[in-house]
């Protein structure tokens, strides 16, 4: 996996800004972990729906992370950035 600092960034744009809700920040991440993760798997021509198998995640799951009706745990995001072959920063940066 690649190492990169956009985890760092993500971690500093998030501190910063403490005008905003828990609630507010955590909406924010999983349209930015959604909209990154459809990215990478374009870019690198992977369909969406082969996803969850090449990681190792459940289907139904991964549709819920990606519509916002469920959060996504630590060893989750670590499966697909590594399906993805990307740092898991890369899920998180704006």
């Amino acid at each position: 996996m690649r190492r990169g600092r956009s985890s760092a960034r993500a971690r500093v744009a998030l501190r910063a800004d403490r005008s905003r809700s828990r609630e507010e920040i955590v909406q924010e991440l999983h349209a930015r972990i959604a909209g990154n993760l459809r990215q990478l798997a374009e870019r690198q021509g992977i369909p969406l729906s082969h996803l969850p198998d090449h990681a190792g995640v459940g289907r139904s799951h991964f549709w819920e992370v990606l519509a916002d009706r469920k959060s996504p745990t630590l060893a989750w995001l670590v499966r697909i950035a590594t399906a993805l072959d990307v740092d898991i920063g890369e899920l998180l940066r704006r």
